[in-house]
Parts: C-alpha cells; structure tokens; sequence
C-alpha cells in the first residue's frame, strides 16, 4: 500500500536501516495490524544501496559533504566500468537514476555515471553452464596455485579467452598452459639479456647522431 514516509528518522549509520528506530511507521502498522507487529524496514534492493559509492572514491576524508565539487570535476565521471552483462539492467540501472537525480538536483555537473562498458566473459564448466557457488560447479583457484602455481594460474586465466568472451574451463587446456610457462619464462629471460646488451652498445657508440651505430674495438696488445 502506498504510504508516505515518516520524518523521525536518523540517516547515520548505525548498523539498521532508518525506518527500524521510526516511531511513527511503527505505530501505523500496529494500528493496521495489530499490537505487536513491526514493518519490513529493509525495503531497498542491494544495488540501489551501491549505486553511488563511486562518488566517495575521490573524496574519501571529506566530513562536510560526500565529495567536493573541485574533486568531482577532476575524476569523474567514471572512464571505463567493466562488468557482467546482468549489470545492464541491475547496477548499472540505478546507477545511473542515482545519477541523472542528483544532476538534476545541483549535486553534479554531469548526468552519466560511466563513459564506457564493457562486459567480460563467464567462466563455463565442462557442461558449458555458469560457474557459480550455488551450482556447486566452481573451480577453487587456491587449489590449481597450489597444485601449479600462481604463473600457470594467471597465464591461463588471461590467455584463455579475450576479455569480453566466455570460456569453457578445460583441465587439459590449464595442464597445456603450465607445461608451456618455462619456456616463456626462458624466453623473457633472453629478451632481457638482448636488451641489456643493446643497452651496453649503445653507451660505446662514437658518433650518435648517425643513422648507423659504430663501435670502437681496440686491438689486443701483443704479448711479446
């Protein structure tokens, strides 16, 4: 039922929501209810509390307003958000209500909250369904770091799939990143000693403005 909301409320945190300690909403449902009864004070869904936090980011110390104006204009909006798909129509949704209403309120000189988006792929299992804890089809990282290391780990993570794609998490695939990781590191050991040697030619040219490099060599004394 529509009501209007009460005014005895204290928005400072105190570990509940703000109608809990209104004494207003609570003797209204008892009125309708009966003695005793108390509301549902948690009425607001998880992403409307979390859709301006980011406006906390680059002003965290200040105690006389959420964010100064000059700290606003200087790091936000937002350049680039990276999310899941089923943020467009959750997060992102009230995030940018939040927004456009605190634009229209004077609060802030820009009505987007994010400038760009981008989605990242899910992470399958064999069967091709979302990994998630509530399937019980999830791979522990912790156990493939400690069975093949952090590298190996990381490696497949990031080369498996691009960014914005899914990827069907594959054992075999993983076992062909790790056994591959010792030849990368070889090989990125041998760029960093080219590159110290080209460093050590180029501290002995003579002339540096020419297009070709020139190296002084100097004779070996005759042992007589």
């Amino acid at each position: 039922m529509p009501w209007l909301l009460p005014k005895d409320v204290d928005f400072r945190p105190t570990g509940t929501a703000p109608l809990a300690k209104s004494k207003k909403i609570k003797k209204r449902t008892e009125k309708i209810f009966g003695k005793g009864w108390t509301p549902e004070v948690d009425t607001m869904d998880t992403f409307v509390d979390s859709s301006w936090y980011f406006l906390r980011y680059p002003d965290p110390e200040n105690e006389k307003e959420f964010c100064s104006q000059e700290k606003l204009k200087k790091w936000l909006p937002v350049d680039l958000y990276i999310g899941g798909a089923e943020h467009t129509y959750m997060h992102l949704l009230y995030a940018r209500f939040f927004i456009k209403a605190m634009h229209q309120m004077g609060l802030l000189d820009f009505d987007e909250p994010f400038m760009k988006l981008r989605h990242q792929g899910m992470v399958l299992d064999k069967n091709g369904v979302k990994m998630s804890k509530s399937k019980g089809n999830v791979v522990n990282p912790d156990d493939m770091v400690k069975k093949f290391g952090a590298d190996a780990t990381r490696m497949y993570v990031m080369f498996a799939a691009p960014l914005d794609e899914d990827v069907i998490w594959k054992l075999r695939e993983f076992i062909g990143f790790w056994k591959k990781l010792p030849l990368s590191l070889i090989l990125l050991r041998s760029r960093r000693l080219t590159q110290n040697i080209r460093r050590t030619l180029q501290k002995r040219r003579i002339t540096p403005n020419r297009r070709r490099t020139t190296l002084k060599w100097k004779r070996p004394e005759v042992i007589p």
